[in-house]
């Protein structure tokens, strides 16, 4: 028994340390620039650490915030509809892809609902 509550932090453990590269791996992505740049034309130092601090505050408490909305729904949805915590990714998924087309087809200048 105990061992296998080892082999599990175990598991958890490089779960976690996975999700933080992760996290990592897409911050060094050129776009994170523009994060950066209103830093670098700040008077002061003090003033472009407080403004990377409070930045990485606000992120941090957005995605924590997102991830217990959307993880506290998901359980109490799934109690009442097991096969949902199947497809869930799939539906998210989906109604990403057809927001993202309706962005693109009112960026082409079409008219579209609530996209225009």
């Amino acid at each position: 028994s105990s061992s296998s509550s080892s082999s599990s932090f175990k598991q958890q453990a490089k779960l976690g340390l996975a999700t933080y590269a992760t996290g990592i791996v897409y911050g060094l992505h050129p776009d994170a620039l523009f994060v950066v740049i209103p830093a670098l034309a700040l008077p002061t130092k003090l003033a472009a650490i407080a403004y990377c601090s409070m930045f990485v505050f606000g992120t941090v408490t957005a995605m924590g915030g997102y991830t217990l909305v959307i993880g506290t729904t998901s359980a109490a949805l799934t109690k009442e509809r097991p096969w949902l915590q199947a497809h869930l990714s799939t539906i998210a998924s989906s109604i990403a892809i057809v927001v993202g087309a309706l962005i693109l087809l009112s960026g082409a200048g079409m008219a579209v609902p609530l996209f225009g």
